[in-house]
Order: C-alpha cells, then structure tokens, then sequence
C-alpha cells in the first residue's frame, strides 16, 4: 500500500469549509491521492458544500482518530489507491474519533470503512447516506455504529463485519448490501465474529436490514433484536452458523424474511435461539435447521417449508409469562439426520408453556431410526396422517393425536414426568404399542362418552395386552406393554364429556 501524502486538520480558522485552505495544514486541501487526518482532539463540522464552480470534495483515505467530526452539506469521495492484496481502508475511525454524516450529506469510500474501538460511542452516525465496499465495526471500547432517520442509508457492496461493536438501525434507516446484494452472492453481514461479542439492533417501522446473508455469531457470540415494525430480509440467515447467536424478533409488523434458509445453531448441543414474539412474523422460502432452541408465543408467526431439527427445541410459550393462545406450523418437521450416532443427537424436545397449544399440522418426519419426538410440556397437536415417527416419549405434556396415523408407527412411552397425558381425539385408530404408563399417567379419550357404569376391557397378550374402552356407540383400544390386567385401569370423566383413564396402584 503507498504511503499517500497528508493533510492535517487544524480547525483554527473561522468556519468549517473542507475547501479552506487555512483550515489545512502545508499539505493543503486534500485531492485525490492525499489522505485527510483529524486528530485535534475537539469536535468539528465539516462543511462540504462545494465552492461556485467547484467539484466535489475528494480525498485518497481519510483518518479520523481524535476529533468528533461532523461532516454536512454535500458529498465526500475517498478513492485510496487499491494495493496488489486487500482491500484498502478508505475511512478509519478510531482512537477518541467520531464520525457523523449529517442528514444532507454523502460520503463514498471506495474501499473499507472501519471502526476499530476507542472512547467515543457511538463512533459512526449515519443521517445521511454512506456507500463503501466493505464495513467494519470491530475492536474493543465504546465501539457503535448508529444509522437514524428515513434519509440514512449504509450500503455495502460486499460485507459487514460486527465483533466487538454494535449496530443499531432506527426510525427508517437503511443498511444494505447495494442493489446488487441477492444476486452477487458477496454482500454478507456477520455479526459476533472472532474479534468479539457483536449487537444488531433494528428498531421502528421502516428500518431495514438487508445482505444475501445475515450470520449472527460467526466464531463468537452475537445477538440482533428485530422490534418495533422493523423488517430483516436475506437470503440465508443463521442465527449461530458458527458460533453462539441469539436472534429476538417482537413487536407487531416486525419480520425477518429469509428469501432461503434459515439455521439456529450449528451443533448439538447449542446454546443459539431465535424467539418470535408479540405478534412478530418469521418467513423462510427453504428449510429451518434447528440445533438450539426455537420459540414462538401465542401471537407469534413461522412461515416455513420444512424444519429440520438436530436435537434442537421446538417451543410454543417456551419463554416469558405464561399464557394461552394457540401456535400452529403448517409446516413440515423433520428431525434425526446422523444415522448412526447416539440417539441424544437425534432428539427433538416439542414443549408449550401448559395453558398454550404447539399444533404441528403439516408432517413430521425423522429421517433415521435413531430419532425420538420426546413431548415435554404444554399441549402438544399432531394433526397429520403423514408424520413417519420411529419414537416417542411423553415427559409432562399433553400430546394429542388428532388423525389416524398421526403418531406414525412410533413406539410411544410415557416417561417420569408432570403428569403426561396421551389424548386419541375422536375416531382416531391407534395400534402402535404404548409402555411405561403407570401412575400419574393418562389417557384422554374425548370420543367415548364417560358413564359411571363404563368399565376398562382387558384382553391380555404377551408382555401385554389391549385395553378397551366402549361407551356402546364408539369404541377405543390401545395396545399396553407391561400390564396384566383390567383392574389396573380406572375410568373417570374427563371434565368435557370424555374418557380420563389412569393408572390404578397396586395391580
């Protein structure tokens, strides 16, 4: 990289024109091929309203490491001579250096802007427009990036890159990766890399987000909030691709729009999470892997294909006050995917806060006969006659098979738990084999009517038998494992009209 010739700000004449000389030191006003420093340690406004006549004001590279400069009135070019390797940076910020753009203000860097950390905070604010071919937010210290006003706008050609700082996005700003960015497959926006913990926060309605991929926690830690109507919009997003990343997404007419696929962690197991809340919505037009934690409330939207889980969670309520509501994925699940590997891996926890409904109306699918649908808490919906499903273990919820062939050929255990209970609705066949039912345990059967003279049938079988239960218009059996007899079973009504049979000690 040449070393450029300097221009030093001195700030001691009267005014703030780029284009007066007295305002320079012997290096002049800086052209084309200079590099412009600020470092008289005061803030300085930066007036960069051409003379009559004049062109643009120009630079090679421009440092700001001890002034708080704001630059306002027109447009400011920095084209540094790009060297044999590398991206040239354009801009540096650091030290005790600031940077604002004001609102009637431009500035193109025709390289790398960079904030490296120092005293200041935030150390980039954007009110008008910022173009630049690679971005950086990195370092340690007071270390922020602020675009604020439906007149700013950060574009990026290629990337932006978040460790050790933070973005924050407001009342209709925009970053972005150029128009170019779905279709050029460069523009990327990572958060939380290997230089440290990285913060995106896009705020109010009409700020904006954009990149053909949004990575927060790319070999650190990182978290982006989406709140307030705002909206994200990429192509891929992950939230922990390689690293831990926590995604929030709230508030009415907030979204993030994943063009493709979305990722929640990247190993099991994994600490990354993406929580919808508040009446927030989440798109993908591909497959939603989850290796941590997923979690929707009741007035939360998951627009999705398919959702592979690897031992992730699938949570509806899972966090934040308790409350009702219903959460339905049309979509399909699929979880399992290393045949072969301990069936810890292949596990997916489904789990409601217990007043609110998980409904899994579209297939659910385990891709390897190693995988297990475990149940947790909360009311549980299965309402597809294509799920394929080798296991599954019912902890403390409420799983209700509301078709025939809803549960799949799965095996079905109850495990020690809150009480679990295994609701068959009406109509619904159910001949997979059932083991560890025991005490504290049931079965909810809405389709037969309860009667104090309704008495549990016991046809007995190895290792087993079926349990049946006739109201004299409709009849229900279940296949047991470990039981003997129909004296262990006891009938009761249900409180809605049904079947509540539980587990009689003793027998």
């Amino acid at each position: 990289m040449p070393v450029l010739p300097v221009s030093t700000w001195i700030g001691r004449a009267p005014g703030g024109s780029w284009f007066n000389a007295a305002k320079w030191n012997s290096g002049g006003v800086p052209v084309a091929g200079t590099k412009a420093v600020f470092k008289t340690g005061h803030a300085e406004a930066v007036d960069l309203t051409p003379l009559a006549g004049g062109s643009a004001a120009e630079a090679g590279e421009a440092a700001i490491t001890g002034d708080a400069v704001t630059f306002a009135g027109g447009t400011l070019l920095l084209a540094p001579p790009f060297p044999a390797r590398g991206l040239p940076v354009a801009l540096l910020i650091g030290g005790g250096g600031s940077v604002t753009i004001a609102a009637d203000a431009s500035l193109t860097a025709q390289g790398e802007v960079l904030a490296t950390g120092g005293t200041l905070s935030p150390s980039l604010v954007i009110n008008g427009a910022l173009t630049d071919i690679q971005g950086g937010i990195e370092g340690t210290g007071a270390n922020a990036a602020v675009v604020s006003g439906h007149a700013a706008h950060w574009s990026n050609t290629q990337d932006l890159f978040i460790g050790g700082g933070s973005l924050s996005v407001l009342a209709g700003g925009t970053v972005d990766g150029g128009p170019q960015a779905f279709t050029t497959g460069s523009s990327n926006i990572e958060v939380g890399n290997g230089l440290g913990y990285g913060r995106v926060l896009v705020r109010g309605a009409g700020s904006l987000l954009s990149a053909t991929q949004v990575d927060i926690g790319t070999g650190y830690s990182g978290h982006m909030t989406i709140c307030c109507g705002a909206h994200v919009v990429d192509n891929f997003g992950a939230a922990g691709g390689n690293g831990d990343g926590y995604v929030t997404v709230t508030g009415a007419g907030s979204r993030w729009q994943n063009l493709g696929g979305l990722q929640i962690g990247s190993a099991v197991p994994a600490a990354s999470w993406l929580r919808i809340s508040n009446h927030a919505t989440v798109t993908t037009g591909g497959v939603v892997t989850v290796a941590g934690t997923l979690a929707l409330d009741s007035t939360a939207t998951l627009e999705a294909d398919t959702i592979v889980s690897l031992g992730g969670s699938v949570r509806a309520l899972g966090y934040g006050p308790a409350g009702g509501g219903t959460v339905a994925i049309g979509a399909t699940l699929e979880f399992g995917g290393n045949a072969g590997a301990p069936f810890e891996l292949e596990t997916t926890y489904l789990s409601a806060s217990r007043t609110a409904v998980l409904a899994l109306n579209g297939p659910v699918l385990a891709s390897d006969p190693y995988a297990i649908l475990q149940a947790g808490v909360g009311h549980i919906v299965l309402d597809n006659a294509g799920n394929a499903l080798p296991a599954i273990h019912i902890y403390g919820a409420v799983l209700e098979l509301a078709v025939t062939g809803a549960a799949g050929a799965a095996a079905i255990s109850f495990l020690k738990g809150a009480s679990p209970v295994l609701q068959v609705d009406a109509g619904v066949a159910l001949p997979n084999p059932i083991s560890g039912f025991a005490a504290r345990d049931a079965f909810d059967l809405p389709g037969i009517a309860y009667s104090p003279d309704l008495i549990p049938g016991w046809t007995p079988a190895l290792g087993g038998g079926t349990l049946t239960l006739d109201d004299g218009s409709h009849a229900q059996s279940l296949t047991l494992l470990g039981h003997d007899s129909a004296a262990s079973f006891h009938a009761a009504d249900d409180g809605h009209g049904g079947t509540l049979v539980t587990f009689v000690t003793g027998h």
